[in-house]
């Protein structure tokens, strides 16, 4: 299989980058916010993709961005606000924690703090993959999106806050056995997305 290279950014200095490699025999397809970019790019026979969604797909081999600025990377390394970095941080610190200070008795502490994460990436990645899309298809399907949509930023944050904590409150201060609270969480959880989807598209 050819190895396609997709580029986001053809700038100054994307565009000739672009331009050697297609020369050099790989397949080339590139996306810039700018029409004027994405024009000069085309007058090069380089093939523009619209949305930058419909750039990653599964026969992509590499990624190259060149971006004008710091922020505008970090915006495409660190997702929607920064989340998957956020994640990353609370995932270490979580693990770090019940390792060393050891205020973290049991692993099960650590999975119900991640659970909200969790069945939010599991839904998105098997919803994208029975959809013919890229796991990594970039959507508003989160579910921080779908209560946007429904209510105001501060009521999504108090329901995103009282659904993270809800787990580990009932496992670890009313000691609810483990199994119990996975599955009374897996019922909230699943009819508020039915719901959810239901006020976005019924």
């Amino acid at each position: 299989m050819s190895e396609l290279v997709a580029f986001i950014g053809v700038g100054n200095m994307g565009c000739p980058m672009a331009e050697s490699l297609m020369k050099s025999g790989k397949k080339i397809k590139v996306f810039d916010v700018s029409k004027k970019m994405t024009q000069i790019a085309k007058e090069k026979n380089l093939e523009v993709i619209e949305h930058l969604n419909d750039l990653i797909t599964n026969d992509v081999t590499t990624v190259i961005t060149m971006l004008p600025e710091g922020k505008h990377s970090k915006e495409v390394f660190m997702g929607d606000n920064g989340i998957y970095f956020l994640g990353s941080i609370l995932i270490i610190s979580l693990i770090y924690e019940h390792n060393i200070f050891k205020s973290i008795k049991y692993a099960d502490q650590i999975f119900l703090l991640l659970i909200l994460p969790g069945y939010d990436l599991l839904r998105l990645t098997s919803t994208r993959i029975y959809k013919g899309k890229n796991a990594f298809y970039g959507d508003r399907n989160h579910i921080h999106h779908l209560l946007i949509n429904r209510f105001s930023l501060s009521k999504t944050n108090i329901i995103l806050i009282l659904l993270a904590i809800l787990p580990i409150f009932l496992f670890s201060f009313i000691g609810i056995n483990f199994f119990v609270v996975l599955t009374i969480f897996t019922f909230i959880y699943f009819l508020l997305i039915l719901k959810l989807f239901n006020f976005n598209f019924g």
